[in-house]
Formats: structure tokens, C-alpha cells, sequence
């Protein structure tokens, strides 16, 4: 196996058989297996402990890259790709409610699956009844270690933000040598009632400063999240929770790739949103518990500790994510039998073929 750390290039794996049949000659099959690293983002929602669902709970997903400028999720893109696993065993440890409608897959680390009422689970569209098929047992997960980022250059926030901000602000705020604009919340949130955040830039969030049980995001009265335009991204790194009132607008313009939020806290921490709203992310919190209230929207993908999706929660997850991050493992790109001389010349040296 060459690169098998993957640091220095592609894993690829190469295997040689031989057939010794009495009274023949030998067979000799040879196969090259090109491996690449597995994605953090590859289901919808992961959690450690628990997924719960309330009554008529939708999960579905879409895939944002098949234009150019990349898609929103419509029920015209609608696909039947979204996994959502937990890795406990318990038997109530997947608990999808009642009516849920589930286009896309359940896993879990051992135990059953509950569900009440109509439920549905299929991988088409529109498909009625419940697939066991698409219903596994033997889900794992690793969870990696979040790294916070030092960078070259932080600009510093003196007081929590309580009025409507852009970021970056072009007449004093700098970025560094990477060409992201950092900030350093020391200590301080956001504390948003009907204000307006937009991000105009690649901007970084460092507000590992917080205690774990302490908002670093509060927002009441429909506060809006927005980018100025198509090429703004966000990176959140938070020590503390988040916190947000019914009708809050986190990012509704972007897909979730431009959004995401890393919740680094070690145990206490919560996401929790208020009734309605909508959210474009991709939050990796493995200590964090996660819930969203009636009627929200949630679009990407999350990996928490605990999930809470209460009544009529609507959860489209973004296949395009699939390749990105760094998760578990690794996975297969291509299988290929080398069949010529030629291609068996490749490995002739280092595996005497």
C-alpha cells in the first residue's frame, strides 16, 4: 500500500491472488484499489447519544453543486439522500416520532428504531411505507478533535455587537496572511433583537472565551444573519451555546458550505432555536446538544451530541457536503483489475509481479 497515511499523495492498495488448480496452470489476478479520505459531512445528522423526533418530523436532502452558482434547496431539487444515524445502542435511541417522513436512511450503533403513526421511510420521493431495508444496525463514528485556528493577524471586538454590523468593516478591520479576516469576540456575544449581520468576506468567529452554559449568539425578533455577496464564507468557533428566538434567518441566501460552525466546549453547550426559522450551516459540535424547535428549517448537516427536533422540523441535507472535511477513515474511489503488462509494469519492481 503506497500512502497509506495519506499525507504524501493518494492511498492506493494493490493485491496480488494466485489459483493453483492440480493439473494447471496457475491463475494470477492482480487488482489496484484507489482509496480516498472519507468526508466529515457525509450524513445529515449524527449524534453520540440520541436523535429525537416530535410529530411529522421531514428529512430529505438536495445537492447544491449540479449548478453553477450553486442551489438553494427546493422541493424541484428534492432527492432522497438523507442519512441520519446515532451511534448509542439503546433501543429508544432513535426515536423518529410520530408521521415521520424520512426520505434516505436511519442508523444506529445497535439498538431499534422507534417510530409511531404513518411512517415513512424510503429512498424515492414520494415513496410510501416504511423500508426496512434502508434501516442499519452497525453505525460508527469517530469524531474528530477540532483545532482552533491562531492566525497571523486578529481584529479585536470590544463590546458585545447589539446593533446591525457588516463584517468585515473596510476602513479598519485587516485580514491576515491567509487572506481570512479573524476576530477575537473576547468574551464578548452577539445580541441581536430585529438587527442585521451581513458578511462580506471569508470572516473567521474566534469566541472560545465563553463558559459552555454562557450565549455567544442571542438573538430574539427575527434577527437576520446574510451574506453581501456570492463569495462571503463564515467559520465560528465557539467555547459557549447558541441561542436563537422564534424567526431568526441564519444565512438563508448561502448554501451550508459557506457556514460553519465548530462548538468546542467539552461538556454543557447547547444550539437551541425558538419556533420557525431557517438555518444554512454545517455544525459540528460533539459535546453539544442540539435542538430545533417547531417549524424550523435546517439545511446541511450537523454532528452533535444529542439531537431535539420538535414538531413539523423540516431537515434537508446538502449532498454536495459529502466531500468535505476531514472525517473517519478512509473509503473506495475506483477498483480496477490490472489486466496488461503494462499496467502490472507499474508495481513490477517494489511487489516482484
Amino acid at each position: 500500500m503506497n500512502n497509506f497515511n495519506g499525507s504524501s499523495g493518494t492511498p492506493v492498495i494493490v493485491a496480488q491472488a494466485t489459483i493453483s488448480p492440480p493439473r494447471a496452470a496457475p491463475i494470477h489476478k492482480f487488482v489496484e484499489v484507489t482509496l480516498r479520505n472519507r468526508g466529515l459531512w457525509t450524513n445529515g445528522i449524527v449524534a453520540r447519544d440520541s436523535i429525537t423526533g416530535d410529530s411529522n418530523l421531514v428529512v430529505d436532502s438536495w445537492q447544491s453543486n449540479t449548478t453553477s452558482p450553486a442551489s438553494l434547496y427546493s422541493t424541484t431539487a428534492r432527492k432522497a439522500g438523507g442519512p441520519i444515524g446515532v451511534i448509542a445502542a439503546g433501543s429508544r435511541a432513535l426515536a423518529v416520532g410520530d408521521n415521520p417522513t424520512i426520505y434516505g436512511a436511519v442508523k444506529t450503533g445497535g439498538g431499534s428504531v422507534s417510530k409511531s403513526g404513518a411512517a415513512k421511510l424510503s429512498n424515492v420521493v414520494g415513496g410510501s411505507g416504511w423500508n426496512a431495508a434502508l434501516e442499519t444496525h452497525d453505525f460508527a463514528f469517530t469524531f474528530p478533535t477540532i483545532t482552533v485556528p491562531t492566525p497571523s493577524r486578529v481584529n479585536l471586538i470590544s463590546g458585545s455587537l447589539t446593533i446591525s454590523r457588516t463584517f468585515p468593516n473596510g476602513t479598519t478591520d485587516q485580514p491576515a496572511s491567509d487572506g481570512k479576516y479573524y476576530y477575537d469576540f473576547q468574551g464578548y456575544n452577539v445580541d441581536y433583537a430585529s438587527k442585521t449581520m451581513t458578511v462580506s468576506d471569508r470572516c473567521v468567529f474566534l469566541m472560545t472565551a465563553h463558559a459552555a452554559f454562557t450565549n455567544s449568539f442571542t438573538t430574539s425578533s427575527s434577527a437576520t444573519y446574510t451574506y453581501g455577496n456570492s463569495t462571503a464564507t463564515l467559520e465560528i468557533y465557539t467555547s459557549g451555546s447558541m441561542h436563537f428566538d422564534s424567526g431568526a434567518s441564519w444565512f438563508a441566501n448561502g448554501v451550508p458550505a459557506r457556514c460553519m460552525i465548530y462548538m468546542t466546549a467539552s461538556s454543557g453547550s447547547q444550539f437551541h432555536t425558538g419556533g420557525g426559522g431557517t438555518w444554512n450551516a454545517c455544525i459540528y459540535g460533539p459535546n453539544t446538544a442540539f435542538n430545533l424547535d417547531s417549524g424550523g428549517t435546517f439545511n446541511g448537516s450537523v454532528i452533535m451530541k444529542s439531537c431535539t427536533l420538535r414538531g413539523g422540523v423540516k431537515f434537508h441535507y446538502d449532498e454536495s457536503l459529502g466531500s468535505l472535511g476531514s472525517g473517519s477513515g478512509v473509503a473506495v474511489a475506483r477498483w480496477k483489475e490490472l489486466q496488461s503488462a503494462d499496467e502490472r509494469a507499474v508495481y513490477s519492481a517494489p511487489l516482484n509481479f
